[in-house]
C-alpha cells in the first residue's frame, strides 16, 4: 500500500473523536507522513496534539 498525507483538519477530527479509522491504520502500518508544515500548523494550536506521534513522522 502507498502511504498517505493527512490535513491538519483530519488530524484534528481525528484526535478530538477518532473519526478516521484510515488514518489510524495507517498509522499502525507506518504509511503516514507528516509534511513539516502540517506539523506547524498543529503544534501552532495545541503543542499537545504530536506529543504521542512517532518521530519517524516528521
Amino acid at each position: 500500500m502507498s502511504g498517505i498525507v493527512v490535513d491538519t483538519s483530519s488530524w484534528i477530527e481525528n484526535f478530538n473523536h477518532g473519526e478516521y479509522l484510515i488514518i489510524d491504520e495507517a498509522l499502525a502500518e507506518g504509511r503516514v507522513y507528516l509534511p513539516g508544515i502540517i506539523a506547524a500548523e498543529l503544534t501552532s494550536e495545541n503543542s499537545q496534539l504530536v506529543i504521542d506521534l512517532p518521530l519517524s513522522l516528521f
